[in-house]
Order: C-alpha cells, then sequence, then structure tokens
C-alpha cells in the first residue's frame, strides 16, 4: 500500500481524523528515517572525529611468515622458565647419550670385520639350502589329523 491509500484506510468512518494505530505506524517511519540519516552522518565522519589516531606508527608492513621459511626461533614453555632440567629430563637426557655410545660402539665394533677376536659357533652347522618353490611338487602325502585319532 501507498501512503495515501494508507492515509485513507486509516481515516475512521465518521472523517475524525488518523486512528491510532495509524499514528503509531507514523510516528516509527519518522523514528527510523531519524535514525537512518544520523547514521549516514556518523558514518560520513568516518573514524570518529577529532580523535588522534592512538596506533599510530606502531604497526609497519611485515612480511607474511610462510612455512617455508625457517626462522631462528627457539620455543621454550613458559612452565620450565627459571627452573633447573626436571629429574625427567635430566633421565631422558642420560638414555638419549647411552643410546648414542651404544650405537657409536656397535659401528665401530661392525666396521672391524667379524667381530674381533671371537670366533663363529655356527661355522660348519648349517649347509646351504635350496629354496621351495610351488613349481617344485615334493614327494609329501598330506594326512588329516581327524583320521588319526580314533
Amino acid at each position: 500500500m501507498t501512503d495515501e491509500t494508507e492515509n485513507a484506510a486509516s481515516v475512521t468512518e465518521q472523517g475524525k481524523g488518523p486512528s491510532k494505530k495509524a499514528m503509531k505506524k507514523q510516528a516509527k517511519e519518522a523514528e527510523k528515517v531519524a535514525k537512518k540519516a544520523e547514521k549516514q552522518v556518523t558514518s560520513a565522519q568516518g573514524d570518529g572525529g577529532d580523535q588522534p589516531d592512538i596506533s599510530e606508527g606502531r604497526y609497519g608492513v611485515l612480511p607474511l611468515i610462510t612455512s617455508i621459511e625457517k626462522p631462528d626461533r627457539t620455543l621454550v614453555r613458559i612452565g620450565s622458565l627459571g627452573k633447573g632440567p626436571s629429574k625427567k629430563a635430566m633421565k631422558k637426557q642420560a638414555k638419549e647419550a647411552e643410546k648414542v655410545a651404544k650405537k657409536a660402539e656397535k659401528q665401530v665394533t661392525s666396521a672391524q670385520g667379524d667381530g674381533g677376536d671371537q670366533p663363529d659357533i655356527s661355522e660348519g652347522r648349517y649347509g646351504v639350502l635350496p629354496l621351495i618353490t610351488s613349481i617344485e611338487k615334493p614327494d609329501r602325502t598330506l594326512v588329516r589329523i581327524g583320521s588319526l585319532v580314533m
């Protein structure tokens, strides 16, 4: 409906003028228009008028940090600041050092050859056995276990 038809519909049959309901609608419309105009004025001012920008000079153009770059940063847990290493961490470090020492010792012994002065105790006990392939059909008879038990 247009404004003219609303006004005509709101006029009572007796011709006294707009009804109470129509007057409330008109008041709401006027408030909406006033709020809209006020909003346009404040948005036209932009950053809030005469207030100075407090962040000016504090931020600059910084390059993006990407996963390709590996910055020289060491991440430290906040809880560990001001404290020495815990017992658990010290034990872990000792275990790792022990592993490294054993690994180095093993590499040294394997580099010497056959293990030093120790003779091979399995020498002569095992022969060279051929591989059994599926092409070969050995003479084996398979028996069901159920038939053996009576």
